[in-house]
């Protein structure tokens, strides 16, 4: 296997015949997707061979690859459908890019392997074959609908799918047909409870950051009912599902019998350990349409191993808390932006208000964060340094509240050299 400058970091725990299980279904499916044209070409330049790939070492030698790559596969080298597009297709979905559309294939095998996974983690979710479960998602252009309805037929549960909005009709179905499961953006959740919905054991929320918004599950937990178990889920619409959090609400169980997950520095490319933040890069294990092989979500997280009482270990207990776009070391700490975004939510005099970043020299030496955000003085000011300082990891120098902020980059950088 051709060496590369990667660093080693973290290998899978379990002990030696899970990794040499886990060895042998990555050398797999690496011998699947050197067949592409897309791999075979990346990995022919690197100089990797899939028949030496034995040991977990030997993987991380392996180049990363990226929603960039994939874009230009997709519209440049390979249009429309991207060399990634295998003739066994049989479902075409699509899900935006900077590019335009950009398809989500699967086949046959794929979409059978989704529903038993997804089946799997509704089932560790409290979900029963008894159960009605109401779908707000679309069925059209984008995969989540039919993903979720599938799943949800492979359980033996129940299933109706009103799609987006109606307010006033949904709320009439699940009252009517006695729904006791919902899956849907958790505002939409809030919104109905305080129309009058009742009865709902499991909501699934998806959409919208959820579990990673401190206090966000309390207060839609409020609203729909101290008993009904709150899931948060991670997919992309390449990559459904990834992670999946359980009736014990101990954090997103990642769903290892399609992907195996990896945390790395974003700067550096090295694997992370256990309990620190960084980028979440997944491998597809058996996907056989647009599969992914050390892919760099962009998603920022941290993975733990806890075992749960539901048999699940690796574990993302924070969620998914930020994005890799506009990251920027302050004080030797590095700050993504996005999270602030998750931070603000929590605060409803401040959810959804524009912010922005400042970083500066100290005339005394060090560095200057300050945070602006278009918004009148919350009486909040102390609790939120304390917030931003708690998820942040670093101190927020000045909090400053303004009447007006012009169109401008997310983060303005002042500092000297």
């Amino acid at each position: 296997m051709a060496r590369s400058k990667i660093e080693r970091g973290r290998v899978p725990t379990g002990g030696g015949q899970m990794n040499n299980d886990l060895v042998a279904k990555l050398r797999k499916q690496l011998t699947r997707v050197t067949k592409l044209d897309f791999y075979r070409d990346k990995y022919r330049k690197a100089g990797i061979d899939h028949r030496d790939l034995k040991t977990m070492d030997d993987f991380r030698q392996i180049p990363y690859t990226d929603s960039k790559d994939i874009e230009r596969d997709m519209f440049e080298t390979h249009p429309p459908f991207g060399s990634l597009f295998p003739k066994q297709t049989t479902r075409m979905n699509f899900t935006p890019s900077g590019k335009g559309l950009m398809l989500v294939p699967n086949t046959a095998n794929d979409i059978r392997r989704m529903n038993e996974a997804n089946a799997s983690t509704y089932g560790l979710a409290g979900l029963e074959a008894k159960d009605t479960l109401l779908l707000t998602f679309s069925h059209h252009l984008f995969a989540a609908g039919s993903q979720i309805q599938g799943a949800c037929e492979r359980l033996g549960a129940k299933v109706i799918s009103t799609g987006p909005g109606e307010t006033e009709r949904t709320l009439d179905i699940i009252n009517r047909f006695r729904v006791n499961a919902l899956y849907t953006n958790p505002s939409f959740a809030i919104k109905l409870a305080g129309m009058g919905m009742r009865g709902i054991k499991v909501l699934f929320g998806g959409g919208e950051p959820f579990s990673s918004v401190q206090g966000y599950k309390q207060k839609v937990r409020s609203a729909v009912g101290s008993e009904t178990i709150l899931i948060d889920t991670y997919a992309l619409s390449h990559s459904m599902p990834t992670a999946r959090e359980c009736r014990y609400e101990t954090g997103l169980h990642v769903v290892n019998e399609l992907v195996y997950l990896e945390i790395i520095d974003p700067e550096t490319g090295r694997v992370l350990q256990d309990g620190e933040r960084g980028e979440i890069v997944i491998t597809h294990l058996h996907k056989e349409a647009m599969p992914l092989y050390r892919y760099r979500t962009g998603d920022i997280s941290m993975l733990k191993h806890i075992k749960c009482l539901c048999g699940c270990e690796e574990t993302l207990p924070l969620g998914v808390f930020g994005r890799v776009d506009n990251m920027v070391k302050v004080k030797g700490v590095k700050v993504y932006p996005s999270q602030i975004s998750l931070v603000l939510r929590t605060y409803p005099e401040l959810s959804e208000k524009p912010y922005r970043l400042k970083i500066s020299n100290k005339e005394s030496g060090g560095e200057l964060l300050a945070l602006e955000i278009k918004a009148e003085a919350s009486k909040s000011a102390d609790l939120l340094r304390r917030h931003l300082k708690e998820i942040l990891l670093i101190n927020v120098d000045e909090l400053r509240f303004v009447k007006e902020m012009p169109e401008g980059p997310l983060i303005e950088d002042c500092r000297w050299g």
